[in-house]
């Protein structure tokens, strides 16, 4: 039997989806929840209080499982990793944030534009604390720069974490070359991802595009690693006479100060075409506004958001990303058409080339997509995976 363990998210409900689809292997899926009671969207997951202690009492005796699968490496289930005591093999299903937030200096050298690098460093990057006491603000002098020299116990502890794993989960070599070079893992690669097309493209099918609409959407989320301030600058110096809305989803992922200054920013610089996404909708909602955009932009540097990416894809949308971010080589090296923001951009707009790809550049996508993660891809992917010990 495979053990898998989570935080409370609903990604999970999807791999179990594809599991039972695709292998016949034996698995047990435990997630860890503040509220015992929390409705839960599959008969196969059990909770716990996230604890150790919870989580080891809840597993029972480890030795009737063959591997334990780590779905996002959070702080409990570092604490987990580094309290096991048997040899049993263990797998990091990467999802992103869960390595990249533990690199040195990753949002000012890796991550971020430069207006979103000085929003981060005005706001979000440690600081020392002011005071008018002399002495507490020596001991914040000494903190910061104590902060600065020695790695946390949080990340000693995820260094000890990445040591320990066997497998690293994930479909794009270079995050995993990147996390590690930059934490003290050895693991395997083996190359994965949770959903496939029609996961992506779920509850769509059936929606007629509206291909009359001209509408963009910027981002995928309201983190600061969309870099919406350097995207906004630069859209907004673009023609613009022939969009209609520019919708930028706001709604999760982001500390509400952030959230203020893009909504300022957008307000001030796209005005009546600025539809900013402050809420979340229903997804019937959501999947409506997505069916009347033409053009999407993502100005992501680190792999981020590619269910949304592949979704957009699929329905025909006209889909722009930073070209220093790995999804657009490792998209454009498998014959996906897609455009780069910093040329492919300017020019779509200012010759008001802004409609919908074309049938037959749809139909392109949709193949070499289906060579990514189509039915026979995802089956060979969760096979490999979850018969790693077979």
């Amino acid at each position: 039997m495979n053990l898998h363990l989570s935080h409370h998210n609903n990604f999970i409900v999807h791999f179990i989806i594809n599991e039972e689809k695709y292998t016949n292997t034996e698995n047990r899926y435990i997630v860890c929840a503040d509220d015992l009671n929390v409705r839960l969207k599959s008969p196969k997951l059990e909770v716990v209080e996230p604890n150790v202690d919870s989580v080891f009492k809840k597993i029972g005796d480890l030795s009737r499982y063959k591997v334990i699968y780590i779905h996002y490496l959070n702080s409990l289930l570092i604490d987990f990793v580094n309290a096991l005591t048997v040899d049993i093999k263990v797998v990091w299903i990467f999802w992103g944030n869960d390595g990249f937030e533990q690199i040195k200096n990753y949002n000012n050298d890796l991550c971020l534009e430069e207006r979103s690098k000085d929003y981060y460093d005005q706001n979000l990057k440690p600081r020392m604390k002011w005071c008018k006491n002399p002495i507490y603000l020596y001991k914040n002098y000494k903190a910061l720069k104590k902060l600065k020299q020695e790695p946390s116990p949080f990340y000693q502890n995820y260094l000890k974490a990445t040591e320990r794993i066997d497998f690293f989960a994930h479909y794009i070599l270079e995050d995993y070359s990147l996390i590690k070079a930059n934490s003290n893992l050895k693991a395997k690669y083996v190359d994965f991802n949770y959903m496939s097309n029609e996961q992506c493209f779920i509850g769509r099918k059936s929606i007629t595009k509206e291909k009359e609409k001209k509408n963009i959407i910027i981002g995928n989320s309201a983190n600061h690693s969309n870099n919406h301030l350097d995207l906004f600058e630069k859209i907004a110096s673009y023609n613009l006479s022939n969009i209609e809305k520019i919708y930028t989803p706001l709604s999760y992922s982001g500390v509400q100060n952030y959230v203020d200054v893009v909504l300022k920013d957008g307000e001030l610089k796209f005005r009546e075409k600025f539809c900013p996404m402050t809420a979340l909708v229903p997804l019937d909602e959501y999947y409506a506004i997505l069916e009347t955009i033409s053009l999407a932009v993502f100005g992501t540097i680190r792999s981020q958001a590619a269910g949304n990416i592949i979704s957009l894809l699929l329905q025909g949308t006209r889909v722009y990303l930073n070209p220093k971010n790995v999804l657009y080589s490792f998209f454009k090296e498998r014959g996906v058409l897609l455009f780069d923001i910093d040329t492919d951009l300017k020019n779509h707009l200012d010759t008001n080339k802004i409609g919908w790809l074309s049938e037959e550049e749809k139909q392109a996508n949709n193949e070499a997509l289906n060579r990514i993660c189509g039915e026979e891809a995802m089956q060979k992917k969760y096979n490999n995976l979850l018969t790693l010990c077979d």
